[in-house]
């Protein structure tokens, strides 16, 4: 892949990313940097979504995030304190956020007026170390883009097939 290709497809992962955010927590997601591995190792709890893109056939699209960060994002989304929520609630809207990032990030890198068919999401909480054994998300047929928000790294996993779209 050409720098070029590489730099247009960070290009759609951040205004996919973004315009989510924006759209449903009112909150600004920063591109950092892609990477074919997570960065670091993290102690803190987080929460994961997943969703697979079923055609064309690509794999998953998982978030990876600090479970504290998608608490926040749930307080902006239903405007209610952390406390409010609950759990499933917290949880229910990641399985929301990646489904409405999955559909911009298809509708984007595929040519208009292309359908595409994705599963319903998956989702679930552990530390990083416990995520990553379950596969997908630091899978060498991935890249990892890494965004910075509240001070902390979200990660999003992209199969390699979205990027040869």
């Amino acid at each position: 892949m050409t720098h070029e290709q590489l730099s247009a497809i960070e290009e759609i992962l951040q205004s996919a990313v973004s315009e989510t955010f924006e759209a449903l927590a009112f909150e600004e997601v920063l591109f950092h940097e892609t990477r074919n591995v997570l960065p670091k190792f993290y102690t803190e709890p987080m929460c994961w979504a997943e969703i697979v893109v079923l055609d064309p056939p690509i794999g998953p699209i998982i978030l990876l995030m600090p479970f504290l960060v998608m608490k926040r994002f749930s307080e902006a989304i239903h405007s209610r304190p952390g406390e409010e929520l609950g759990r499933q609630m917290i949880m229910d809207t990641f399985g929301e956020i990646i489904n409405t990032l999955a559909g911009r990030l298809m509708a984007a890198r595929l040519p208009k007026d292309t359908t595409f068919h994705i599963d319903l999401p998956k989702f679930g909480e552990g530390t990083q170390g416990s995520i990553e054994a379950q596969g997908s998300i630091a899978s060498p047929a991935s890249r990892i883009a890494v965004f910075n928000v509240f001070d902390r790294e979200m990660f999003l996993s992209i199969p390699e097939l979205f990027w040869a779209l």
